[in-house]
């Protein structure tokens, strides 16, 4: 009897911990991208490679829990197979929807990256002199692809929240002088966490 407990207890330790790998990798990879989008390379052409590159791992991982799975499912323990399951269905819709997943990572990480580089906004901020006591307008380009690019935004006056008929023509010829000129313009605001982020917007460029 004591033979058999030592056989079965480390099976069950090795089944478990395989459990746990599986799904802190499946879990790690989307933030793994955050991380990597927050980081200076996610302005850069080498960000899509290492894009892919996490991408198939997280599918070489789905792919070793579905065999894990059928392996243990041969062995009745259907409680753990269950527990695996939302493995590949994660990675299924992940790849279902694609396009919408990658902009909420690449949106997340944008995120992210603000906050390290929030302390040389304010110092731009506080050194850009108003032109004409007009409320100020700063553009941080954060690279991208062409056509795909985004920056960050300081609209002292928030009228880039605003729709394009509303805007004062002061604005516009304050955005004149900037990379927002070259098309129309999607921004949104930073989350709102205290006042870390008033007036800050993340832009979407056409250029």
């Amino acid at each position: 009897m004591f033979r058999i407990g030592r056989k079965i207890l480390p099976s069950i330790f090795v089944n478990i911990t395989v459990l746990w790998w599986l799904w802190i990798i499946a879990v790690s990879v989307p933030v793994a991208i955050v991380g990597v989008r927050a980081t200076n390379m996610g302005s850069s052409p080498p960000y899509l490679l290492v894009v892919v590159a996490l991408l198939f791992f997280w599918a070489l991982n789905a792919i070793l829990a579905v065999i894990y799975i059928i392996k243990i499912s041969s062995q009745k323990r259907f409680g753990r197979a269950l527990c695996l399951i939302g493995i590949p269905i994660f990675l299924a819709a992940f790849i279902f929807y694609l396009p919408q997943s990658l902009y909420v990572l690449n949106e997340g990480g944008d995120e992210v990256r603000f906050f390290f580089l929030r302390t040389s906004f304010l110092k731009d901020i506080a050194a850009t002199a108003r032109t004409n006591n007009q409320p100020k307008l700063i553009v941080w380009d954060s690279g991208g692809m062409i056509g795909a690019s985004r920056a960050y935004v300081y609209d002292e006056s928030d009228e880039i929240s605003l729709p394009p008929d509303k805007r004062s023509a002061a604005w516009l010829e304050r955005v004149d002088q900037t990379e927002l000129s070259c098309g129309p313009i999607q921004a949104m605001p930073l989350p709102r966490i205290l006042d870390l982020t008033t007036h800050f917007y993340l832009a979407l460029l056409p250029c």
